[in-house]
């Protein structure tokens, strides 16, 4: 199954949900980027942060349970979360802290400002 989804004003994604996979995809979330650019290997390395021990419990996503992964696509960079150990409502709500931490530890606080503003047309006076 494919739906649209928008995130904080940002383009709108394409999440594939994959029941006999137990995955979901949210497609372009970086459109543009290539695979092998600073900027994937940047969210590649994000992403496993985002599983650390020192990470506060609510902003961790479970390594035992989900797996996260950056995807390189045709027209950019894709985010997939697969369960280990979850249902897939549970990988649902994961996927919603995905994005937050996404948006606002990677897109906001990250070293990207062109990108955020040029090819996301984010408003660098609203986004935070």
């Amino acid at each position: 199954m494919t739906f649209r989804v928008a995130w904080h004003g940002l383009p709108s994604y394409s999440l594939t949900v994959d029941v006999h996979e137990q995955s979901l995809v949210l497609s372009n979330v970086l459109p543009g980027i290539r695979a092998k650019s600073d900027m994937y290997n940047a969210l590649k390395q994000f992403l496993v942060s985002l599983s650390a021990e020192d990470r506060p419990l609510h902003r961790r996503i479970d390594s035992e349970r989900f797996r996260v992964a950056a995807i390189s696509q045709r027209n950019g960079i894709a985010l997939r979360i697969a369960a280990r150990n979850a249902s897939l409502e549970c990988t649902a709500k994961a996927l919603v802290s995905l994005m937050q931490e996404f948006f606002y530890g990677f897109l906001i606080d990250g070293p990207f400002y062109d990108y955020r503003v040029n090819a996301l047309g984010m408003n660098p006076d609203r986004a935070q």
